[in-house]
């Protein structure tokens, strides 16, 4: 008799052991909201900031402030056109879903002075570090964060001057599917900063409104180039690793994704664009600057606006390997309407800029990426139809060949 107690007494135990284990994934908080929901438990309603054109950002920060607490969870949003003055500030374990006939508008005026609007509609950070200054490093910040779309869902930026759809700082596996971004104002749709896993997914980009700015910017948080300002971020310049963009689409942008910044010896690495189309850029659709091992395959490119100007320095590009790019994989991608496929070239700021004070960064590009680089194919509005690798010490686009060595691409064989 006494045995079976024990064994009752350890199994009671274990049950109880096994219960508060679990406690934090079952606490995880689900919440459905709608164009009509107040804050959560009324909060925010009697502040003087809550008005017409922040309630639907301070109803949302509610929700998730609490799926915050709770470890996370799954918001769903229903059809319906919400404005957002301040950035939603999205912690780790959470799934926003954006269901069809969302329209996310960023606006830039919250009509109260106790409230001043921002520049960011969706920033994963949690509210508790947002204000904190040098409190998150590397890749230490939020991590499993998805924002999904089903059906049609927009995010339109026209109401904001340089301003940003979506930022992820210093996070990993985070998933960006299925959302089309439009009407870009000298900002970006999507920054991604020293994070890792990132997938950005079956996304339509299109419309650049003003300024000269692409849709996704890879960056490095330093002070010295100063390309991130979340004063949250410790600026280690830590580079982005391991991101993913696949069945994208990108229409009428100045660019379309780039890095315009570097930090030296800190190289984004395993950046993958795949099955992507780039329709009417204005200047070459990608911009590569300190990208180790890349692959951007597969995918279409048509038209850079202006191709046909007889100037190499247009920078009209499919693919512009700015400076310290190495050994990226080019391969199977369809290239019609630029001046020249690819164009490689080293890379130090101009005297006078912020940046200046950094040392140059090169190229190193081996001949399995030269080979890799040939088997594309080009359309018949191609200028010129091979690409240029400048010599080690050609820091700029260089109207003579007598400053780069070129390379055909191999010819379409008749099947």
């Amino acid at each position: 008799m006494k045995h079976v107690t024990k064994l009752l007494g350890l199994l009671l135990l274990f049950s109880a052991f096994a219960m508060t284990v679990s406690a934090p994934a079952q606490a995880k908080k689900d919440f459905t909201v709608s164009t009509s929901s107040k804050p959560y438990k009324n909060k925010y309603v009697k502040n003087p900031v809550y008005n017409k054109y922040t309630k639907h950002y301070l109803t949302l920060r509610s929700y998730l402030d609490e799926m915050s607490k709770k470890g996370g969870g799954t918001l769903t949003i229903q059809k319906g056109t919400y404005n957002i003055s301040n950035a939603l500030l999205v912690p780790s374990n959470v799934k926003i879903v954006l269901q069809d006939g969302v329209v996310m508008n960023k606006i830039g005026n919250s009509h109260t002075k106790k409230l001043k609007a921002g520049h960011v509609m969706f920033e994963c950070v949690r509210t508790s570090r947002i204000n904190k200054k040098g409190v998150v490093g590397k890749y230490n910040g939020e991590k499993n964060i998805q924002i999904i779309g089903e059906g049609t869902v927009i995010m339109n930026l026209s109401g904001c001057n340089k301003s940003e759809a979506i930022r992820v700082p210093h996070c990993q596996n985070v998933l960006i599917d299925n959302i089309t971004f439009t009407n870009l104002r000298d900002g970006h749709f999507i920054e991604a900063t020293a994070s890792k896993d990132v997938t950005i997914q079956n996304c339509t980009f299109k419309n650049n409104l003003n300024g000269e700015r692409c849709a996704i910017n890879l960056d490095t948080p330093d002070k010295v180039t100063n390309g991130f300002n979340g004063k949250y971020s410790k600026f280690d310049k830590t580079p982005v690793l391991n991101v993913t963009i696949q069945n994208c689409g990108f229409y009428n942008l100045h660019r379309g994704i780039d890095t315009h910044r570097f930090s030296p010896n800190k190289y984004h690495t395993n950046v993958q664009i795949l099955g992507c189309t780039f329709k009417d850029s204005v200047q070459s659709p990608i911009m590569m600057l300190n990208w180790k091992n890349a692959v951007i395959k597969g995918n279409t490119f048509d038209t850079v606006k202006g191709w046909s100007t007889n100037n190499i320095q247009k920078e009209k590009f499919a693919i512009y390997m700015r400076g310290g790019v190495i050994d990226p994989i080019i391969s199977e991608n369809q290239i019609n309407g630029v001046y020249m496929p690819f164009y490689a070239k080293g890379h130090k700021e101009a005297a006078g800029d912020i940046a200046a004070r950094y040392a140059a960064t090169y190229n190193s590009i081996s001949a399995a990426s030269i080979e890799s680089m040939k088997n594309n194919t080009l359309g018949d509005n191609c200028i010129l139809r091979y690409f240029a690798i400048n010599h080690k010490n050609t820091l700029y686009i260089a109207k003579s060949e007598k400053h780069y060595d070129k390379y055909y691409l191999e010819p379409v064989q008749a099947q």
